[in-house]
């Protein structure tokens, strides 16, 4: 793979609608992939059975985050509530699924009863899903130390990062291998800030909502933006027609809204993982 400099993982993993920018780090399927990428239970959302019990599960698909692994995040009921919520309105049921972006993306193209809840819509995967509702819209941009002297275009920018730019995995390696960037593969957004702190890398790749949380005098800063994605709640492209109007549609309705306006509003009270 062209994009691929050298392995250095680092362990410490801490970590709809395009106007709601709160809900970035946890729901984007490709933000913080965790170093497990199977489904051993780590965290309160592993294998958690929500919606109408009546009806087989749909098996659906969250990135791993420090939310995933937290019981104690009060955020966390509010997630099952709005997801619960949707899945009675469709006469479905879920079963959570936190996992890595790569995992899921293999079973949205094999497993029939399989959704994201907020997959980079791209057009290599377009006709591998049902792409139901936008999530939201987030740009990707490259961060350095808030003192790094870095003056100048994103040209520029990328010619300097080739090879010394930090990248989870999905979205992020998939980006920069389209530029013929290279880049060192880090385990999630969390590492790379760490790492950016410590000296250990330059630059990092990180989604702009995540980047924007910990700007400032002594952390990071914005040296560039290279890309504006769009995030969506999907299904494969497998499912019954039937399974996917009834999600779609209950996606759509004003209670979830109001649902999912609550959990983001708990979401803004707290720091970003």
């Amino acid at each position: 793979m062209k994009g691929k400099k050298t392995i250095t993982h680092h362990t410490d993993s801490q970590g709809a609608r395009p106007r709601f920018r709160w809900l970035q780090i946890i729901l984007i399927a490709l933000i913080t992939p965790c170093t497990s990428p199977g489904f051993a239970k780590s965290g309160p959302l592993d294998d958690i059975w929500i919606g109408d019990h009546a009806q087989p599960p749909i098996n659906l698909y969250i990135a791993r985050t420090q939310l995933t692994r937290d019981p104690a995040d009060v955020r966390i009921h509010a997630l099952k509530t709005w997801l619960d919520h949707v899945a009675r309105r469709a006469s479905v049921s879920f079963q959570l699924r936190p996992a890595s972006a790569e995992r899921w993306q293999v079973e949205l193209t094999q497993e029939p009863d399989s959704c994201a809840l907020a997959n980079a819509r791209l057009p290599d995967r377009e006709q591998s899903a049902h792409w139901l509702l936008p999530v939201l819209r987030d740009s990707l941009v490259i961060v350095g130390r808030a003192d790094d002297p870095f003056q100048g275009d994103v040209g520029t920018l990328l010619r300097q990062a080739d090879g010394a730019i930090g990248a989870a995995s999905g979205i992020y390696r998939v980006t920069l291998e389209q530029r013929g960037i290279r880049y060192i593969p880090v385990d999630d957004q969390g590492a790379i800030i760490q790492m950016i702190d410590m000296g250990r890398l330059r630059f990092g790749l990180l989604v702009g909502s995540a980047a924007l949380t910990h700007t400032g005098p002594g952390h990071i800063r914005i040296l560039g933006k290279i890309a504006d994605i769009d995030f969506w709640f999907s299904c494969s492209r497998l499912m019954e027609p039937e399974r996917v109007a009834r999600l779609r549609q209950a996606l759509e309705r004003g209670e979830n809204e109001r649902l999912r306006l609550e959990f983001l509003s708990l979401w803004a009270r707290r720091p970003a993982p």
